[in-house]
């Protein structure tokens, strides 16, 4: 894990590992406001309306369909029978929400939100952030392999092992790199 290891770098591996810890720092700076950010903010919800348009109120066999004309290009305009309105183009009624969401792009379980015309720039830079600090984990237990690897070549044992084999032999690496995986090369 990477809140092991890096610690580790930091010490023994000057100045990559502080380098890789203000990294982490600013992309962990990043990722949580955009985070609660996306989370919290209103995706686009449209507001619902009392009652059902005339038109449909009118003759309730009506197909729930009619195209618009915007900017000379025709677009298709659906009804919603749960909000009671005709969404705009590129609206969506989401199920989980049980709400029409303008530009809906769609429900993230993680955020516990949909994302949506309001919220879209904040879940980018949420991926994006989590993107990039999973990428520096994976550099991080590479690069505590790599140093801790040269540290055994430069010891020098009498062993006839590799110090690669000898480093994922080494009691700290399954620890440091969270992978119990390791111990098994005996």
């Amino acid at each position: 894990m990477v809140s092991v290891s890096l610690p580790w770098l930091v010490v023994h591996w000057v100045p990559g590992g502080c380098i890789a810890l203000v990294i982490s720092l600013v992309l962990g700076f990043v990722m949580i406001p955009s985070f609660l950010s996306a989370a919290t903010s209103d995706p686009g919800i449209i507001p619902r309306s009392d009652e059902h348009a005339e038109e449909i109120k009118s003759d309730p066999s009506r197909i729930r369909e009619r195209t618009l004309l915007i900017n000379g290009k025709p677009y298709r305009n659906r009804y919603c029978e749960t909000c009671r309105i005709w969404r705009p183009p590129r609206a969506s009624h989401c199920s989980t929400c049980n709400n029409c969401v303008e530009r809906f792009d769609h429900h993230c379980p993680y955020l516990g939100n949909c994302v949506g015309r309001r919220n879209y720039r904040a879940f980018y830079a949420f991926v994006f952030s989590a993107a990039l600090q999973t990428l520096l984990a994976i550099l991080v237990c590479v690069a505590f392999l790599v140093v801790r690897t040269q540290r055994f070549a430069e010891a020098g044992d009498d062993s006839s092992d590799s110090p690669f084999l000898r480093t994922l032999r080494s009691w700290q690496t399954p620890v440091r790199t969270g992978h119990s995986g390791c111990w098994c090369i005996r």
